[in-house]
């Protein structure tokens, strides 16, 4: 299923791309129209995911802002002008 790391969505906060996990510790996200990572690590947290591989998914849109939630001000604050 899609990764739950938290019942309030932490994933979609901390990460925010889709995201697909297996308790064979793979973790397959999409970057919408750039490109599909998958990143395999067999270390599992207690939810069954990847833990370096949650790690690298915060460090990647960290460093090339992927986040899907990384442009909203400035959208927002172009509907305001």
């Amino acid at each position: 299923g899609i990764i739950y790391l938290s019942p309030l969505g932490q994933w979609s906060f901390d990460v925010g791309l889709p995201a697909k996990s297996t308790v064979a510790g793979t973790i397959m996200i999409i970057v919408p129209d750039v490109m599909g990572v998958v990143v395999w690590s067999p270390l599992l947290d207690k939810m069954k995911n990847s833990v370096r591989g949650i790690a690298f998914s915060r460090m990647l849109t960290q460093l090339f802002s992927f986040h899907s939630f990384e442009n909203i001000n400035i959208f927002c604050s172009s509907l305001i002008l």
